[in-house]
């Protein structure tokens, strides 16, 4: 008898969302409804993870029992289809099945035509894979010639390069980005001529020029350049994104000093505004330097950077089998080693609070929890009652594991590092801390959010309609059309 295996629906919304890893095809097997349900649930809720979502599927439409097969053919219906494109990058060869060669057919023949062109410019050789590895039906079925204009547009795609598709359509680089939303990143690739750059300049978010600066600085040159990026600073709305780049624009020689200037004067205000408000005080910023960490050190770099302008940063300490102080100019030169005890660096914390005593409004613990050596995590924690048990706030990143902590914290995942993620980490320590502080009650303020398992049993599982069932469905839906 197979072993029946049991996943708590937390883990499988977290694995959907991108965080635990679990073994989908056995959760497919042993508990189709519960998968089935977690993957409408995040559909609904538009929070999932794309290789996640279409892993979770394909083991549904594979694995699991006939009905709730269908239940993953009706949810491929639901799926954004350049979303859809990201099966290819994690099918296995016994799930290229024919119900999901059908499910995605019939997707494909649904989808209107500005979907299919959007996602064959967001992944034009997932696009390809699409219909090469799948086998899906080319030109014709049965004998019958298609006749479906969404089918074959998506078809006659499928056979042409990124140029030689905006040739066919008369697309523009702008078009790509003004229309159908293309990424600008996916975009510049294709632009040909200093023209084509101008026009993405201009329509290009402030956001995005920035990130691009150094690209649209070299191909307009500085008189261009400098004028559209004035216009464009003023509106940036996420100026904590450039804090996190501006060594690295300065660095290349993305921006001009006048720039650099009004950048950062923008910058300042903002930071200095959200300072006001929350009202930060002593925090504690430590991070695990042990093997394969590198991204914990980087994120760690740039929090020093915004939280040093809104609070004080009375402790920085890094540890892998062992903990020590270090300087931000330390940290930038560490290179990730050794073993993990985090137990090591609170051990460290305490002995420091106790030779100079500061009250501290948070510990910041930069970490994917997997310690190894002891001191451990738990045996130390206790050491902090002295000091009024500050709230440790966890930025969950690396291959992180599921650590209990018998302590006021919160858990904020962070798969990998990108600019934009410091906006949310510095919203969510804020927001935690300030509240600690106003209401100096950090077990009821402090906690994990859990996904309420009661709303996956409200969530109305899709049905697959009945016509699709019956014998020459595919045929008649792609052969037989007529414009109305």
């Amino acid at each position: 008898m197979a072993e029946i295996v049991t996943v708590p629906a937390e883990k499988v919304l977290s694995f959907i969302q991108g965080g635990d890893l679990i073994d989908v095809a056995a959760v497919a097997k042993s508990d189709p409804d519960l998968l089935a349900r977690a993957v409408a649930y995040s559909l609904l809720r538009r929070t999932y993870h794309r290789e996640r979502l279409c892993k979770a599927i394909l083991a549904l439409i594979t694995y699991a029992p006939k009905e709730y097969r269908n239940v993953a053919w009706a949810l491929i219906q639901e799926v954004p289809f350049s979303h859809l494109l990201h099966i290819m990058d994690v099918i296995d060869k016994k799930e290229n099945t024919r119900r999901l060669r059908m499910a995605i057919a019939v997707k494909i023949a649904n989808t209107p035509e500005d979907e299919i062109v959007r996602a064959y410019f967001i992944s034009p050789t997932n696009f390809r894979k699409m219909f090469s590895y799948l086998y899906l039906p080319r030109e014709y079925v049965n004998d019958r010639k298609i006749t479906h204009p969404n089918y074959r547009l998506a078809y006659k795609l499928s056979q042409l390069s990124m140029l030689e598709a905006m040739r066919e359509l008369s697309l523009t680089p702008a078009d790509l980005v003004r229309r159908y939303k293309i990424p600008l990143h996916l975009v510049m690739q294709w632009v040909q001529s200093p023209e084509e750059a101008y026009e993405l300049a201009k329509i290009a978010t402030p956001d995005d020029f920035v990130r691009h600066a150094r690209w649209f600085r070299t191909i307009l040159g500085d008189e261009r350049f400098e004028r559209i990026a004035i216009s464009k600073i003023e509106r940036v709305k996420d100026p904590f994104s450039f804090l996190s780049i501006k060594d690295h624009l300065e660095a290349t020689g993305a921006l001009t000093p006048n720039l650099t200037r009004i950048m950062e004067e923008r910058a300042k205000n903002v930071l200095d505004e959200v300072a006001k408000n929350v009202q930060l005080g002593n925090i504690a910023l430590i991070v695990d330097v042990s093997g394969s960490m590198d991204v914990a050190v980087e994120i760690t770099d740039k929090l020093y950077e915004v939280f040093s302008r809104m609070s004080n940063i009375t402790h920085l300490i890094a540890f892998n089998q062992y903990a020590f102080t270090i300087t931000r100019e330390q940290l930038r030169e560490l290179r990730p080693s050794g073993f993990t005890s985090i137990g090591s660096a609170i051990l460290l914390l305490a002995q420091e609070l106790k030779a100079k005593p500061t009250e501290l409004q948070a510990i910041i613990l930069v970490s994917d929890l997997d310690e190894n050596t002891s001191p451990w995590l738990d045996e130390t924690l206790p050491l902090l009652k002295e000091f009024g048990n500050p709230p440790l706030i966890v930025i969950h990143c690396g291959d992180r594991r599921n650590l209990k902590i018998n302590y006021p914290h919160a858990k904020i995942p962070v798969d990998k590092f990108h600019p934009r993620l410091i906006k949310d980490i510095v919203a969510n320590i804020a927001r935690l801390t300030s509240k600690i502080s106003e209401e100096r009650k950090v077990t009821e303020i402090v906690k994990e959010r859990k996904p309420i398992l009661e709303e996956l049993g409200r969530i109305e599982l899709p049905r697959r309609p009945p016509e699709t069932l019956k014998t020459g469905y595919l045929e008649r839906l792609l052969c037989s059309y007529e414009a109305g």
